[in-house]
């Protein structure tokens, strides 16, 4: 049998430029913090082609268009790794991990500035050690857009995903583990759903809509709320409107906690008939095991008869009903009373 030695050269060359091709690539940040410059870089540098970028240690910001595959971030103890999106910067990527932090006062830090982030999953956890963080926050015009995310879901915990205004759109699914969290903040809208397949989210952390934070679906969605849950709303608003109404056109079933705050509202402009609507859903089906709410004026107090129906609360006069003891005293009262004008006649 005759082999041909320049032929089997080639195929090995041709497997060797592939492989290479798909080389991981990870942060050094040598020279400086810029993203953009390759000698920060050891191995190729972030591209489709590339393999996995690793994100260990440091810092690095980032101006421009970059599109390439997998993001792991990690580090060891009592150190920070940060990426920082500022304006004119376009991420597209397939996967942002962020949580492989495994020891004590190790923190991961996305930060996207009036730019963008595209990505198919992220998940967002930290590792159950003092100090330890992981935090995704988008601020300003900031967007990120995403299939799927899932937040302190796994053995690690305590992920945090924020926004200052910054725009969150979720095509697929949401996961909020028992101790992960999403902070909207400042208006930011969280677009959840797609025209095309149902999406649902599983709601078991804390889901808080700060000052003017609003949730809107898109498409056939299941917005569930499990027995750790937490929904956290703000009456945000001084005037006649309220911020922080959940829009579900499909349907929300909930458990769990329902917690409302006044914000920046004056408790003073709570007036009797005065009514809110927390959601705006189709169909409501289920409730919440705990529902708080803060304390009205003297003489007022909430009406949660239509929470379940229409998804609002109204203000209404506390009509006080005496206790069967108060009964007794003032039956007692006029029994004496009724005794002394019998005895004067």
């Amino acid at each position: 049998m005759k082999i041909n030695i320049k032929t089997i050269t080639t195929i090995g060359a041709f497997v060797a430029l592939f492989y290479s091709a798909q080389a991981d690539t990870s942060w050094t940040g040598s020279v400086n913090s810029s993203w953009e410059n390759p000698s920060n870089w050891s191995g190729s540098y972030p591209s489709t082609s590339s393999g996995i970028t690793y994100f260990h240690n440091g810092s690095a910001t980032a101006v421009s268009t970059q599109s390439f595959g997998d993001l792991r971030m990690s580090n060891s103890a009592n150190q920070t790794t940060q990426i920082t999106l500022e304006s004119g910067a376009d991420f597209t990527n397939s996967l942002i991990n962020m949580s492989a932090n495994g020891t004590e006062n190790s923190k991961s830090y996305i930060n996207i500035n009036n730019a963008s982030w595209t990505t198919d999953t992220i998940y967002i956890a930290n590792a159950p050690f003092a100090g330890a963080e992981a935090i995704l926050k988008i601020n300003y015009s900031g967007r990120l857009t995403a299939r799927s995310i899932s937040i302190g879901t796994n053995e690690l915990s305590n992920g945090l995903l924020s926004s200052d205004g910054g725009r969150i759109t979720i095509t697929g699914g949401l996961t909020i583990g028992a101790t992960g969290k999403v902070t909207l903040n400042s208006g930011a809208p969280l677009y959840f759903g797609n025209t095309s397949t149902a999406s649902t989210a599983s709601i078991n952390g804390t889901l808080n809509f700060g000052n003017g934070g609003n949730l809107y679906q898109v498409g056939s969605t299941n917005f569930r709320i499990g027995s750790t849950g937490n929904i956290v709303i703000q009456l945000s608003s001084s005037g006649s409107i309220f911020f922080d109404t959940l829009t579900l056109g499909d349907g929300i079933t909930p458990a769990g906690t329902l917690t409302i705050e006044t914000g920046y509202r004056p408790i003073s402009t709570l007036t009797e008939g005065t009514t809110i609507d927390l959601f705006d859903a189709n169909t409501i089906v289920g409730s919440f095991a705990e529902v708080y709410a803060p304390t009205l004026t003297e003489g007022l107090t909430w009406d949660f008869s239509q929470l379940y129906t229409t998804g609002s609360v109204s203000v209404i006069a506390d009509i006080i009903i005496p206790e069967p003891s108060t009964y007794a005293l003032i039956f007692g009262a006029l029994s004496l009373t009724l005794a002394i004008y019998r005895r004067r006649k």
